[in-house]
């Protein structure tokens, strides 16, 4: 509809692409995983324990990018991985005909007549320990109605085999189901057991060489694939991303519309931005809108000082305050250091944190979202330092036991403020007044 010079036209969403990015995502993810389990490169312990990430430059992740095929690659994983466990299953299988054939070897070269028999009824039974032998007692065997006879014994099992005419099956059958008894499985085989027992070696022997084949293949690949998957990994979670904040847009025939927070500080850099990369685009600052009465919540970012910025993983954990609340993260670290140092109590304990986060810092410096973790248990590990300072507390008493190290538990001594163990009383009540307070404290803060 025309209304002078102004044209009318409605905004439509843009098409959700999420569904489609977070694909592509999980495939990257699947192959990932595939090469991390068969990577002949193996992470240490420490590696292993940590939520490492792959750090790349500018130049590596973009010739990941364009290396990496994700549907290739998936796949490639894919068939690899169904070749490994199809053999996997083959030599299981294997195995097991291999042992139900080793506990009928004692039949030699009649076993095949076993399934034949007419006249007689025979039952391999695995009982363990001394109270599964109770069955032996039973007035069936007693009797010899039922024959009972040991094979032979592993370290879990003994073995029997049971036989009975086949006019007496029912007292066999009755022997097996009044005890419990676990029948081991009758094989079918055309030959003796010995000769059976070499065709199976055989069979493994082959479905080995196929399982290692299959095994070093999935080591090339993964040896070859690993790093450039997990860097391409990292561009396809920021495409998902991407594709997500663009579902709040929406676009008409000539224009399209985008709604969202930029912080104050950013303001400007993001203005000289829009400028270059989308010429003619405005900027206008809106209200914050209205969702069902309740103005909506901005996104939060907290702003902490070097200092703070470790202990930001404690009110991470908690969850971050509404954006018009107070930044509970002084506060919280405070106490938390305050109690940490109570536990540990001891200064060299305390060094000993101290030492083992320094030199974490300096193994995984590339990691920088490890850092602010590491720095975190640096403050714990000086709390300790200081509490075991006032309370004398160095490896508790142990200057004072070894000999030579007289001029050490002077000095402990000297600064200790109060021992617990010769002032209990004393110490129970500042444990008694550092409860009430931190209680009163919470109470203030939440009120606050």
């Amino acid at each position: 509809e025309e209304k002078g010079d102004t044209w009318e036209r409605s905004f439509s969403q843009l098409p959700d692409e999420t569904q489609s990015k977070d694909t592509q995502l999980n495939r990257i993810n699947s192959v990932i995983s595939f090469c991390q389990e068969h990577c002949t490169d193996k992470p240490s312990f420490l590696d292993a324990m940590l939520p490492l990430k792959t750090v790349g430059t500018g130049e590596e992740i973009d010739a990941a990018i364009d290396e990496v095929s994700v549907d290739g690659l998936y796949d490639n994983a894919n068939q690899l991985r169904a070749a490994i466990e199809s053999s996997n299953e083959e030599i299981s299988r294997l195995k097991a005909q291999k042992q139900t054939i080793e506990q009928f070897s004692f039949m030699g070269d009649d076993l095949p007549k076993l399934t034949r028999l007419k006249h007689m009824m025979v039952e391999v039974v695995a009982v363990s320990g001394q109270g599964g032998k109770a069955f032996l007692l039973d007035e069936r065997i007693a009797k010899g109605i039922v024959l009972a006879e040991q094979l032979f014994a592993d370290q879990t099992h003994t073995y029997y085999a049971l036989a009975a005419p086949a006019s007496d099956s029912e007292a066999l059958k009755g022997v097996l189901d009044d005890h419990g008894l676990h029948v081991q499985p009758t094989p079918r085989v055309d030959h003796g057991a010995a000769h059976e027992i070499s065709f199976l070696d055989g069979k493994l022997g082959e479905a080995e060489v196929v399982q290692a084949s299959h095994m070093r293949e999935a080591n090339r690949f993964a040896d070859s694939w690993l790093r450039k998957a997990s860097l391409a990994g990292g561009y396809y979670e920021s495409e998902k991303n991407l594709a997500a904040s663009r579902t709040g847009m929406a676009e008409s025939g000539h224009m399209f519309v985008a709604r969202g927070y930029v912080k104050t500080e950013h303001l400007e850099l993001f203005k000289l931005r829009m400028e270059k990369n989308v010429p003619g685009a405005s900027l206008v600052e809106c209200d914050i809108p209205q969702k069902e009465d309740e103005p909506e919540e901005p996104p939060i970012s907290m702003k902490w000082s070097k200092w703070i910025a470790p202990a930001g993983l404690l009110a991470k954990m908690y969850g971050l305050p509404s954006y018009t609340g107070i930044d509970p993260t002084p506060y919280v670290a405070s106490i938390f250091f305050i109690f940490v140092g109570i536990c540990l109590g001891d200064a060299v304990y305390g060094l000993m944190l101290i030492g083992i986060m320094a030199w974490l810092k300096r193994q995984y410096h590339d990691q920088a979202h490890l850092l602010d973790f590491f720095q975190c248990f640096t403050y714990c590990g000086i709390a300790a330092v200081v509490v075991g300072i006032l309370t004398g507390s160095w490896l508790g008493d142990l200057t004072s036991i070894i000999p030579g190290m007289g001029w050490a538990n002077k000095i402990r001594t000297s600064l200790a403020l109060i021992d617990p163990i010769k002032d209990s009383q004393l110490a129970l009540y500042i444990a008694i007044g550092i409860g009430i307070f931190t209680q009163i404290y919470g109470m203030a803060l939440r009120a606050y």
